[in-house]
């Protein structure tokens, strides 16, 4: 069964609003604090009405409004509501400054509750940030004195929420305030895909829409002293802080994005945080290399401070001297030395690694921490040293220095060669393989990783190219600055023979798109007359039919010399797009501005839509009737036709 199939197949989960039906039929109105049956009853009306979109933003902000009439005076009790909170923050963003102010003041008091609250916590987070950030697009207009207003009630909830840090760094939706506040102090926003903890964007549900896009500070250079002053306070009782507390799973998440933001624009402050916690969580005689969060913390303090000198020296001479091998296989502290690899900035200090690192790659590999290798690799590109040496390690460790024709499909599946040649064994590709093979494609002399490719069976080629974690190692090989013309030549006629089978997959349809943008006519020409020897088994596969009209292989079946002329049109190519889909572009406010100042122009006629032959012959017949039309002489009105 494929993937595919098996995600259909699985049991779906039922929705929030369907939870709520079901458990306001059982006379369940949400955990937290009591609300009345049919308030419950029109929150999830309100819930199912938001989720079905409005027709313009005039609709949309008359219902925002008549909702939150609907719970004038009783905001807090509302926001301590399950169901109710989870519909104010949907909907919040649309609101106007009025009701944003009212919840502000609704929740202002008797903070301590309000922080450590599952439903009022997150009510406050939301009210931070549209109180704090707005979004690049989004035309701000907000009173001075509003502006003070609402820049005090940040700084209040701010001050309360980091002087208790010590309690709230222990709770679980405290500790999540404290994140917010130090976004808003610092004026950055954390970036999603470094969610605190390792954890993927998204993994734990759905984001609420509206907060994620407002990336912009609302104040002005004129205010960071008081949000500094704050943070330097906050930055103080971090550092009065002792180890049982810091390397507490709550507070690294909230370290995590201290350091990650505040250092962007206060890297004094995150250096005396760092300096502090090497002296005590992260010394290296009782580190616990298996404290999954003590690591992730480790790694936040190397991306801040392995490229500053001090910091630099104190990371290695408390830390890291002696560990470098035993923490490249470590199942925990392996994720150390990829963070490491990843950010190290000195040549020497990277070549010194690499010693350390000689000899070793085999162990590494075996262990499973296949990551560190990929970050080897990625750092060789970026620094442009030591890619010899570590193509040299990468060969010796998959046993492939006497046979290095089979060194790409070992290290794409990451297995040696003498696993591989075992009979009856499937290998998927690995990810870190695939990725790894990509950057020995941009290492400055990449000729044996070249070879090896192109000595592998076509149809082993083509399986490589067309799996999910595979279909991008084309793109390296065609854009790489550092592999010449011969060798495009070359993966083309590898590929001979099962350019069809790659246009009928998802993936390889891709690799064939990825080919035809990069290779010469000639290589073209050999790509098409493959594809064209089963047009019609293309046609009718849902991917196979957009490589035909990419390829324009019907126009080569019906004239060589037509589809030659077609392909040299390549800057034409744009605007055979735009000739079937009309303009793109969407400019739908432009469009209403224009009309609304140019009322008396009429409006301009919707390019008609035509197929792909038909634009074919026009361009074909544009060249041999090169001379332009005339233009029919318009005849001059006479007066005698009024009679």
């Amino acid at each position: 069964m494929v993937e595919g199939e098996k995600r259909a197949n699985r049991k779906k989960g039922k929705s929030f609003i369907q939870k709520a039906k079901k458990f306001g039929k059982q006379g369940q109105r949400g955990k937290g604090t009591e609300i009345e049956q049919d308030q419950y009853d029109y929150l999830v009306r309100v819930m199912e009405r938001w989720r079905d979109g409005f027709e313009n933003d005039e609709e949309k902000k008359m219902f925002v409004e008549n909702v939150f009439e609907q719970t004038e005076g009783e905001e807090r009790k509302l926001c301590g509501n399950q169901l109710a909170s989870r519909v104010i923050e949907l909907i919040l963003p649309a609101a106007d400054q009025k009701i944003l102010t009212r919840f502000c003041s609704a929740l202002a008091t008797d903070l301590r509750l309000v922080c450590v609250d599952p439903f009022m916590s997150h009510v406050l987070e939301k009210l931070l940030i549209l109180q704090t950030f707005h979004a690049k697009e989004e035309v701000v207009e907000v009173s001075e004195e509003q502006t003070v207003e609402n820049m005090e009630w940040v700084l209040k909830v701010c001050r309360f929420v980091t002087n208790n840090l010590e309690d709230f760094s222990y709770d679980l939706y405290a500790s999540h305030l404290l994140r917010t506040c130090t976004q808003c102090l610092a004026g950055h926003r954390c970036p999603q895909q470094a969610t605190p903890g390792g954890a993927k964007p998204g993994a734990f549900g759905q984001r609420t829409e509206g907060y994620d896009s407002r990336v912009v500070w609302r104040y002005g250079a004129e205010c960071q002293g008081q949000f500094g002053e704050v943070l330097e306070t906050y930055a103080g009782r971090i550092q009065s802080l002792g180890a049982a507390t810091l390397s507490n799973e709550m507070c690294t998440h909230v370290l995590q994005v201290f350091m990650e933001v505040v250092n962007l624009t206060s890297p004094k402050l995150v250096k005396s945080v760092v300096k502090h916690l090497i002296k005590t969580c992260l010394s290296g005689d009782s580190l616990d290399w298996d404290d999954v969060p003590s690591m992730r913390l480790l790694e936040s303090v190397i991306k801040v401070g392995i490229n500053n000198e001090k910091l630099n020296k104190k990371i290695f001479s408390k830390i890291l001297d002696g560990k470098i091998l035993e923490l490249s296989v470590h199942p925990v502290g392996n994720f150390v030395i990829q963070r490491l690899l990843e950010n190290i900035s000195d040549k020497e200090q990277f070549s010194s690694l690499c010693s350390q690192l000689s000899g070793q790659m085999e162990n590494i590999l075996s262990s499973g921490c296949t990551g560190v290798i990929l970050s080897l690799t990625k750092a060789c590109v970026r620094l442009e040293t030591q890619q010899a040496s570590v193509l040299t390690e990468l060969t010796a460790a998959l046993h492939c220095s006497d046979s290095q024709d089979q060194l790409a499909s070992c290290l794409a599946h990451m297995v040696t060669k003498d696993t591989m040649a075992e009979e009856g064994k499937v290998f998927s590709v690995h990810l870190h393989g695939s990725l790894a093979l990509q950057q020995l494609l941009l290492f400055s002399k990449p000729i044996k990783v070249v070879r090896s490719l192109l000595a592998m069976a076509p149809s082993q080629l083509a399986s490589l190219l067309a799996d999910p974690r595979g279909s991008h190692i084309a793109d390296n090989f065609m854009t790489s600055k550092t592999i010449g013309e011969k060798s495009r030549e070359g993966l083309v006629k590898a590929l001979k023979g099962q350019f069809v089978t790659l246009a009928c997959g998802k993936h390889g349809s891709r690799t064939v798109d990825s080919l035809w943008k990069h290779s010469t006519i000639k290589q073209r020409q050999a790509m098409v007359e493959d594809l064209a020897s089963k047009v019609d088994v293309l046609n009718s596969n849902r991917f196979g039919k957009f490589v035909v009209q990419n390829c324009f292989v019907a126009v080569y079946k019906r004239s060589k010399e037509d589809w030659r002329k077609l392909v040299e049109k390549g800057d034409k190519i744009g605007d055979m797009f735009t000739d079937i889909i009309g303009d793109t572009k969407p400019v739908v406010k432009r469009k209403v501005e224009e009309g609304a100042t140019n009322k008396d122009e009429p409006a301009a006629k919707k390019m008609d839509k035509k197929e792909v032959t038909d634009i074919v012959d026009d361009w074909l017949k544009s060249d041999s009737n090169s001379k332009p039309a005339k233009k029919k002489k318009v005849k001059a009105k006479s007066y005698l036709d009024d009679l």
